[in-house]
């Protein structure tokens, strides 16, 4: 499992790599457990204070059987929107795990001013029968 996180953000890191040319890129990979309608607004609030100063920021973990995660990645955008610097996310699809309650999304968060989305992020589907959660590319 863990092998196969380092996988998603050793790609995003190729991707961030070629799209800098050189430019310095700040990013967190975080594993926020249970990422959904569970985050009281204090959390969200700490959790950006954290995410601020980087920017692109890799989340594991976002609830995946109903919509209380991807509305709580875009409250944590938000947030951070409001400490004056503009950030654009994208939040995956359920993973194909062989069971819904161990199925997630991911999230990547960036600072639109440093980098700038190639096309669709995608769940690698190509890994979806060999990995329980399968990586999520972004470009």
């Amino acid at each position: 499992m863990r092998m196969r996180k380092l996988l998603a953000v050793w790609l995003l890191l190729l991707s961030l790599t070629a799209a800098a040319q050189g430019d310095h890129v700040k990013l967190l990979s975080w594993n926020i457990r249970d990422l959904g309608g569970s985050k009281s607004d204090v959390e969200i609030t700490l959790m950006a204070q954290v995410m601020r100063d980087y920017d692109v920021i890799a989340i594991q973990e976002v609830v995946a059987k109903d919509p209380a995660g991807a509305k709580a990645v875009a409250r944590l955008v938000d947030v951070l929107d409001r400490t004056g610097a503009d950030f654009d996310y994208r939040v995956s699809n359920p993973t194909a795990s062989s069971n819904a309650h161990i199925s997630e999304r991911y999230a990547f968060i960036w600072r639109t001013s440093k980098i700038k989305l190639c096309g669709r992020p995608k769940l690698l589907s190509a890994f979806a029968k060999t990995i329980e959660r399968e990586p999520y590319l972004a470009e």
